[in-house]
């Protein structure tokens, strides 16, 4: 069990002696002091306990999670068996309240923190033995599967004990899967692909000038924040008989009075040899963000046609029929040839 103190005592107990029930950021840099182990005491064997939520509900989820609401309020419990109750009261005979942090998957993870307690006086179990209370999920708490990260028990000599490493020990651990219809918690999603021209697509020369023009539009659905339009990226892979040779960003741009974007592969000159066959170019990947913040990028084919199947991923140009050889220049002539020189 690791103890750690704490230097501002139990922030996240009310001052005036009332019961906490708010996030305490604080927490975090709690938990990055080094820990030590108590020899007071003998860890409990078997199992700790469980943490709940909604204890005097009669159905319990199988799969452990309540679906709940932002701005919900929500019974919170605590109970711990007798060896592991003891065994607390030993190590922290003034305990006052405790502190649990529940986490989401997302890297960096989304935090909620519920504590209870009151640093006037001891804390008690309810009648049905549970340490806890009711606790309000804020209006502002992010969508996300969330699940108990730390368990911090508080002494009234500004420490904490962490269970942390005793979490596996707790006969059942229950989640909270968070919905908050007022905050945007998903990237927008691909709809559709429209591919402008038909094949065959021919490579174009015009004096001189080799040239490739592909144009495909970007169709995104984004339900509660909108897309933020300027953000699009879109790359092709440029593969010249058979090679890849490069790796280019589209233009991009929203189409006015419309939901899609259009994105133009435009290439005059490219490091591509007079003899060449057939130039392919590949859609790569692509990534957009919504006004939230919120970040959809698909990278290969596989996950783009997951999100838009049936749409055209590459196009092939070919060498027109009439194509002039590769250039000789005429040093007699060519006004870009300097003249002799006689030393």
């Amino acid at each position: 069990m690791r103890k750690v103190f704490i230097g501002l005592g139990l922030a996240f107990l009310a001052a005036a002696g009332g019961p906490a029930k708010a996030d305490a950021p604080g927490v975090k840099a709690a938990e990055s002091v080094p820990a030590e182990l108590s020899e007071s005491a003998p860890a409990p064997a078997g199992p700790y306990g469980s943490i709940v939520f909604f204890p005097t509900s009669e159905s319990r989820p199988s799969d452990e999670r309540f679906r709940v609401q932002a701005g919900q309020e929500i019974p919170v419990c605590v109970r711990l068996s007798a060896q592991a109750s003891a065994y607390l009261d030993k190590l922290s005979a003034k305990a006052i309240g405790f502190l649990l942090i529940l986490e989401d998957s997302s890297d960096p993870p989304k935090r909620l923190s519920i504590a209870m307690g009151n640093r006037l006086q001891r804390l008690k179990t309810d009648a049905s033995g549970c340490f806890g209370g009711d606790w309000k999920l804020p209006e502002t708490a992010q969508p996300g599967v969330y699940q108990v990260a730390d368990l911090f028990w508080a002494a009234s000599d500004e420490s904490f004990y962490s269970l942390r490493n005793y979490l596996y020990e707790f006969q059942r651990v229950e989640e909270l899967e968070v919905q908050n219809p007022r905050i945007d918690g998903e990237a927008p999603k691909l709809i559709r692909i429209v591919t402008y021209k038909r094949p065959p697509y021919k490579v174009q020369f015009y004096s001189g000038v080799l040239r490739i023009r592909f144009e495909q539009g970007f169709e995104f659905e984004d339900k509660v924040s909108g897309l933020e339009k300027n953000s699009l990226r879109v790359f092709y892979r440029v593969e010249v008989d058979g090679t890849t040779v490069d790796l280019l960003e589209a233009k991009c741009k929203p189409v006015p009075q419309s939901k899609r974007l259009r994105c133009m592969m435009d290439i005059a000159n490219p490091n591509i040899l007079w003899g060449l066959n057939k130039v392919t170019l590949h859609l790569e990947s692509l990534s957009i963000r919504d006004k939230a913040g919120n970040a959809l990028s698909l990278k290969g084919a596989e996950a783009i046609l997951a999100q838009a199947p049936g749409s055209r991923l590459e196009a092939e140009f070919s060498r027109g029929k009439k194509w002039p050889q590769k250039p000789e220049l005429d040093l007699e002539r060519d006004p870009n040839v300097p003249p002799k020189v006689n030393f």
